[in-house]
């Protein structure tokens, strides 16, 4: 009789145990899964552009993809960026999609903030005045419109407006050192994806 009770209680305490574990293993998992979420709101931003060397206007598009990198600058001086990433921009369409980190939410779910493009060789673009970024979705911005641009910093390439290209040193000017680097790389016969390429052809 006591040998029964004493194999009874052993089974209980280990399938307490069992359960006990089971339970643990299953918290740990889910704090994993907690954990693994983003700890801030994202935005993407499917951004249209091109450079003037890589544009070609009679197709009105692009020769071959190729990645951009863009900024949200806050809407104020001293112009902080708030978040950076990079993708590549599609040929055909000259759209890219970008997404964004942001720093945290808002009460209005959106952020008002300047929108940079920078490209390998060409002269960084910003955004004519700071725009809304929608949180958690899909916003979309058009650097090809020349209201869309500060200062209409772009080349009229015929259908399209484009970056201009050629600042190879990226020090936001394009001038002889720029050119004195192109050169060099044209005598050279330098090839591959440089920065002196300025119309990936």
């Amino acid at each position: 009789m006591n040998t029964r009770i004493f194999k009874n209680r052993s089974e209980t305490v280990s399938l307490f145990l069992k359960a006990f574990m089971l339970f643990t293993a299953f918290m740990l998992m889910q704090s994993g899964n907690t954990n693994s979420q983003p700890a801030f709101p994202y935005a993407d931003v499917k951004i249209t552009a091109s450079t003037q060397g890589m544009y070609h206007d009679d197709y009105g598009s692009a020769v071959t993809n190729d990645v951009f990198s863009a900024q949200l600058r806050n809407g104020y001086f001293p112009f902080d960026v708030m978040s950076a990433t990079e993708a590549e921009i599609e040929k055909n369409t000259m759209e890219g999609i970008f997404r964004f980190d942001l720093p945290g939410s808002s009460s209005n779910e959106f952020t008002e903030c300047y929108i940079v493009l920078k490209h390998r060789n060409s002269l960084e673009v910003w955004s004519s005045t700071p725009v809304r970024i929608f949180e958690n979705q899909l916003n979309e911005f058009d650097f090809t419109v020349a209201a869309n641009v500060y200062g209409n910093n772009t080349f009229n390439a015929g259908k399209r407006r484009v970056m201009l290209s050629g600042d190879a040193n990226q020090d936001g000017f394009i001038d002889l050192e720029d050119y004195s680097m192109i050169e060099n790389d044209v005598w050279n016969m330098t090839t591959g994806y440089t920065v002196t390429d300025l119309t990936g052809r």
